[in-house]
């Protein structure tokens, strides 16, 4: 009997030990997860995702730390070597499968292939291409980087109030994009007397420039222009034009210097523009923006403004879905980022200081800042 007792007694005591671990092992809430995409690629585009990555790795690890209801998980979003077929494909699955909340993305040929499914499935797109004609009265799509058209105003700005060039040329990537480079150069640099001498265009894929490079050496430019597409081509671009004598000044901008054109002589003296550094960047996101390159920015200020969206949000006690993610972001527009004041537009247009920079010592150093010219 009392053999019996003490049975009951343990049997007692562990189905209570069974129901009081059950209820500690019930979680208050659940944690959301919330995936973002960010595009990567191949060939020439190989090192996009990687310094996308880098950038916006440290900002969604901040914010996974202090934030218990939410957690961000990165997804690659992979366009291959920019190719509509495949962008596409890849942007289908990240919605459909995945289910991003919202992307980083890049590239004018992709983001026009997925234009009717990117406005059925409502998802914000940070746009780092030239996608002006995209980028019109839309709710899918979002400037995140400065426009090509906007970079080149900002070196005409610069140079011209240096005045410290004459002439100058443009050797630009066929197409759209290059479309953009000449004809903002041809009209933007002449308005204060600086005379375009030579305009020379080329295929992608190309592994040599020195045809046009040629061409542009015989007319003794004091600068000239890169609008070039591809990161990784402006190193070989650089390295050819030093090799063929040509000294004049080199001008690109924000994707153009790889960090592979940090490495090289002939890197020294190359002038872009791009996103300005402001207080507050963190010393690991600086030293990735020399090693990798201002790709890493991208990423950066990308991942900042999807946080601060998130948080906002939040607070406004909204469930985050593509529709209140992207009415949040337009109710809010201003964001402090390392970068400045990112002042989004409904029109998709966003406004944000420009910066010119220089590699020196194969380092980049920030000459001059550019504030946006219009108020958010």
């Amino acid at each position: 009997m009392k053999f019996s007792n003490a049975i009951f007694a343990r049997s007692g005591g562990v189905a209570a030990a069974l129901v009081l671990a059950a209820f500690l092992q019930v979680p208050a809430q659940a944690q959301e997860t919330i995936k973002v995409g960010i595009f990567g690629g191949t060939g020439p585009f190989a090192n996009l995702g990687e310094g996308f990555a880098v950038g916006a790795a440290p900002v969604i690890e901040a914010f996974n730390k202090k934030n218990s209801g939410v957690k961000i998980e990165r997804v690659s979003v992979n366009v291959g070597s920019y190719d509509p077929t495949m962008g596409l494909n890849s942007i289908k699955k990240s919605i459909e499968v995945d289910n991003v909340l919202t992307m980083l993305g890049a590239g004018s040929p992709i983001l026009l292939a997925a234009r009717p499914f990117l406005e059925e499935s409502k998802t914000v797109i940070f746009s780092t291409a030239e996608a002006t004609a995209l980028v019109k009265e839309n709710n899918y799509l979002q400037q995140i980087v400065p426009l090509l058209g906007d970079e080149v105003n900002a070196a005409a700005d610069y140079y011209c109030a240096k005045k410290s060039i004459k002439t100058i040329a443009v050797l630009a990537v066929n197409g759209a994009f290059g479309d953009t480079a000449v004809n903002t150069v041809e009209d933007r640099f002449t308005k204060c007397g600086i005379k375009v001498v030579s305009v020379q265009r080329y295929p992608v894929p190309t592994a040599s420039f020195r045809p046009q490079l040629a061409a542009i050496k015989q007319a003794e430019p004091d600068a000239i222009y890169l609008g070039t597409i591809g990161t990784s081509e402006n190193t070989a671009v650089v390295v050819q034009a030093r090799q063929l004598g040509i000294k004049s000044q080199l001008i690109g901008y924000l994707a153009s210097p790889e960090g592979a054109l940090f490495d090289v002589d002939a890197g020294e003296g190359f002038v872009y523009t791009g996103f300005a550094i402001g207080d507050g960047l963190p010393a690991e996101i600086a030293a990735a923006n020399t090693k990798i390159g201002p790709l890493v920015l991208y990423g950066y200020n990308f991942a900042t403004v999807v946080t601060k969206v998130i948080e906002a949000a939040q607070a406004s006690g909204a469930k985050i879905t593509r529709e209140t993610f992207r009415d949040t972001l337009l109710k809010v527009r201003k964001f402090e980022t390392a970068s400045g004041s990112f002042c989004f537009q409904e029109d998709g247009h966003t406004r944000l200081p420009l910066a010119v920079w220089e590699v020196k010592n194969k380092k980049p150093v920030q000459l001059q800042l550019v504030p946006s010219s219009r108020a958010c």
